[in-house]
């Protein structure tokens, strides 16, 4: 529950229902969207992973006041398209993409930024 709690605080923090409602989700949207945005931030998969995790591992419906209604698989699959086209793009600075791999033993075996 301390992750769903740390990730529910920082999202009121940071308004993000407020920015998803000025971009025309609506509030079974907004449920959906704070299953993805937490869900991948607490438990890195897929979406049916993430789904799983949710409905079965996560404190997420108790801390954040997700109606589990609003929430299947196929609505997360539906909501990440819309999401997507929404995320914020700046021209001011330039991303930077590090890439890594590892051998067995944990050691680089080439890496690419």
């Amino acid at each position: 529950m301390g992750a769903e709690t740390v990730g529910a605080w920082a999202y009121e923090k940071l308004h993000i229902s407020q920015i998803l409602k000025n971009c025309g989700f609506y509030e079974p949207d907004i449920d959906q969207t704070k299953v993805l945005i937490l869900g991948k931030r607490i438990h890195p998969a897929s979406e049916r992973e993430t789904f799983q995790w949710f409905q079965h591992r996560s404190a997420l419906e108790e801390v954040m006041d997700i109606e589990p209604k609003h929430v299947s698989l196929s609505s997360l699959y539906r909501t990440y398209d819309p999401l997507v086209a929404e995320k914020e793009k700046r021209t001011d600075r330039p991303l930077v993409t590090s890439a890594m791999i590892l051998d067995e033993e944990g050691f680089p075996k080439t890496s690419k930024v």
